[in-house]
């Protein structure tokens, strides 16, 4: 008879409607505050994108109920959400090629101007400024508000001993030094600075913490955050075998075995990507037992009867990655990965009855003779969360007990789980 696993459907089911979810609910309104053009502050709701790329626009809302409106530069003077701050501001920007086959022998950067939301890095005594472009091309800007002075980074070519090489303008390095008015530990880092977001918050980090006054603002790092919880719930597990022999054990219907799983998990969540991406690591404790019989018959005075009893109690590390989309006070997650399990309690015997004619006899030994300890596995699961609350159904399939070549064991595991974060 072909055993049935209502989990099983219930997984796909549930990734289907997460798929189609994140489908639908492309907006994630979370607290922010824009600043209106007489330089009044309306709090609400911002869209947050998290922007790879300078926002040409914005949605903002007043409260849950209201419609959203959309912001473009030039309607707002800026914004803030997430702790990120943006400025609405007509700035300078290099058109000159940049692809190495298309630059020019001009070191002189061809500059047009670019009305744009763009991101303060710092606010204070020295001012930094960020801008990419929708070519994802990146600009920095000192200055005071109003008026922002483009750092100059340009590639260009030029022509020696008969051939081209490509080199760099690197005006950006002069600016900052006069700008910062450098210390000479400050120089030498300015001097090996790159024209990239990191090397230049590095720069302005080193300018505050030599001197006195501090930032009014400074755009906070991308970190991590973590996330320690407890879960518990049941499992399903189907094992199975094949094989050109091992008949007792291919051939045998195993029970499915349910059983309390449980442990411990923590999450790394980053947060550069509005923390839908995470690392889920857990420590989990999970068994099953089941119990298999082969009929081997020839006729009614010829036949044997073998059970087979297979338990198996695992410590294992799961690793995965995890995607979560909030969808109002839910947050719907999928996640995959692959655990590593130690198996601390086995039981592992067969009894075999055999009848030939007017013999009966009994036979015990061992299931399996050459067994491991360690198994591998593949994960896949899906769920909800609510506050510190979240459901799970998850998949895994593993390479079971068997260290024979010519005997594959595989056992499928059904999970649901609850968990609840500290």
């Amino acid at each position: 008879m072909k055993k049935t696993i209502p989990l099983k459907s219930l997984l796909l089911i549930l990734l289907t409607l997460l798929v189609v979810k994140a489908s639908y609910a492309q907006q994630n309104f979370v607290p922010g505050y824009i600043i209106q053009t007489n330089g009044d502050t309306v709090r609400g709701l911002i869209d947050f994108r998290d922007w790879g790329i300078s926002p040409e626009k914005v949605k903002f809302k007043k409260d849950n109920v209201s419609e959203p409106i959309t912001l473009r530069p030039g309607h707002i003077s800026g914004f803030m959400v997430q702790d990120l701050i943006y400025i609405s501001a007509i700035v300078d920007i290099d058109v000159s090629p940049m692809t190495v086959e298309n630059l020019d022998f001009n070191n002189n950067p061809l500059i047009m101007e670019d009305t744009a939301f763009i991101q303060i890095l710092f606010r204070g005594e020295k001012n930094l400024y960020y801008h990419k472009s929708a070519d994802r091309r990146e600009y920095f800007y000192i200055g005071k508000e109003g008026d922002y002075e483009l750092l100059i980074w340009k590639k260009y070519l030029i022509h020696e001993a008969g051939r081209d090489y490509a080199t760099e303008n690197k005006e950006y390095i002069h600016q900052l030094t006069e700008y910062l008015n450098s210390s000479e530990e400050e120089k030498k880092l300015i001097k090996e600075a790159t024209y990239k977001l990191n090397s230049l918050i590095k720069i302005f980090d080193r300018y505050y913490n030599n001197n006195p006054t501090e930032p009014i603002y400074s755009k906070r790092r991308d970190k991590l955050s973590t996330n320690l919880g407890l879960f518990a719930g049941v499992s399903v597990t189907d094992l199975s075998f094949s094989s050109k022999s091992f008949g007792n054990l291919t051939n045998a219907d195993f029970s499915l075995s349910k059983n309390f799983s449980g442990g411990l998990f923590f999450d790394i969540i980053l947060n550069k990507f509005q923390g839908k991406w995470s690392l889920s690591n857990e420590l989990i404790y999970t068994t099953y037992n089941v119990t298999g019989e082969y009929l081997d018959y020839t006729s009614a005075d010829d036949y044997s009867i073998t059970t087979t009893e297979l338990g198996f109690s695992y410590i294992k590390i799961n690793n995965m990655l995890r995607f979560s989309y909030p969808v109002g006070k839910l947050s719907f997650f999928i996640n995959g990965g692959i655990s590593n399990g130690y198996a601390f309690d086995v039981t592992n015997c067969q009894n075999k009855e055999v009848k030939f004619y007017t013999t009966d006899r009994t036979e015990e030994g061992i299931a399996i003779e050459s067994i491991r300890k360690y198994e591998q596995g593949y994960l896949l699961g899906a769920g909800i969360k609510y506050g510190k609350v979240a459901l799970q159904f998850r998949y895994e399939y593993g390479n079971g007990m068997s260290e024979y070549i010519s005997l594959n064991s595989k056992t499928k595991r059904y999970f649901g789980l609850l968990s609840y974060s500290f």
